[in-house]
């Protein structure tokens, strides 16, 4: 598979949180919520079934596409997973093992 380009879409912002199991859900929020995280003396959101973890603003970049989001910086979904690769890692875009394996080797460096 090779992934279309497309220009950066709108962003979203999420919540993290996490179960008494260990498992992880995800909330939707404002960008009024999430900004007012950055002021002195925050407070963190309260979930009734998790723990906040942490939150952040995402881009929803389509199944199969990508989107350059700096010269050097890459946003994709190739797999349902959303996330970045640095451009030297991005060939061509084409989804190989080899590409994954690159990027699954970056995301366990963050």
């Amino acid at each position: 598979m090779k992934l279309k380009e497309v220009l950066l879409p709108g962003h979203s912002y999420r919540h993290r949180f996490q179960k008494p199991d260990g498992t992880f859900f995800e909330v939707e929020t404002t960008q009024e919520e999430y900004r007012s995280l950055g002021e002195k003396n925050p407070t963190n959101p309260i979930h009734p079934i998790g723990r906040w973890i942490a939150s952040y603003e995402f881009y929803d970049i389509p199944l199969g596409c990508y989107a350059m989001e700096t010269p050097d910086k890459v946003l994709m979904n190739f797999d349902g997973r959303q996330g970045t690769c640095r451009l030297e890692f991005f060939g061509d875009g084409t989804v190989t093992p080899e590409f994954v394996a690159k990027v699954d080797e970056q995301y366990s460096l963050n």
